[in-house]
């Protein structure tokens, strides 16, 4: 018994050597996370530009949500590009991640629920995939990307098939394995 009991406790060597490793998975989070923030905020201040435009054009409430979103990633990125707020500890990170998935998800509802334009909606669909890409990278042991994107794509295809008119079975099987095939990535 006592040498099974032995096996469970892990020595002080296996905890140091697994707080070396964590700290060492923050830096490398922290690191990318930073790389990405220095081209995100010239992404993100790109779309405040063409939603704050829509919002002169149409106000409306969906038009404000769809500016909302880039204008909380925007100061973000600018509060930690000042260095008003530094990311030094994984709850910080998580928090980050928070504030970005969610913004991501109230930036869909305000595109989808307010473009008519189905260019306009399938370039949405595109940034939103470029975002997804961002947030594997950026996000990677968090399990969240994957289910939001999915989440998005189906809002944004089914605005599409709105849209577009009848929908065709070539049209469903496209966007199904286009959305797959970048899930996928």
């Amino acid at each position: 018994a006592l040498r099974e009991l032995s096996h469970k406790v892990p020595s002080q060597h296996e905890l140091d050597r697994q707080e070396r490793f964590e700290a060492e998975l923050l830096k490398v989070r922290i690191d990318i996370f930073e790389r990405l923030r220095r081209v995100g905020i010239h992404v993100v201040f790109a779309v405040n530009l063409v939603m704050m435009q829509q919002l002169l054009v149409n106000p409306s409430l969906s038009s404000a949500m769809a500016l909302l979103a880039p204008l909380v990633e925007y100061g973000l990125h600018t509060v930690l590009q000042a260095g008003f707020v530094k990311i030094q500890a994984l709850s910080h990170f998580r928090i980050m991640q928070s504030l970005l998935v969610g913004s991501y998800a109230v930036w869909t509802y305000g595109v989808v629920s307010k473009e008519t334009d189905l260019h306009a909606i399938t370039a949405m669909e595109k940034l939103a995939a470029a975002g997804l890409v961002v947030q594997s990278v950026a996000f990677i042991d968090w399990k969240v990307p994957i289910p939001t994107y999915i989440l998005g794509a189906t809002a944004v295809t089914l605005k599409q098939w709105q849209i577009g008119g009848p929908v065709t079975p070539m049209m469903v099987l496209s966007s199904v394995l286009s959305h797959v095939l970048l899930a996928g990535m």
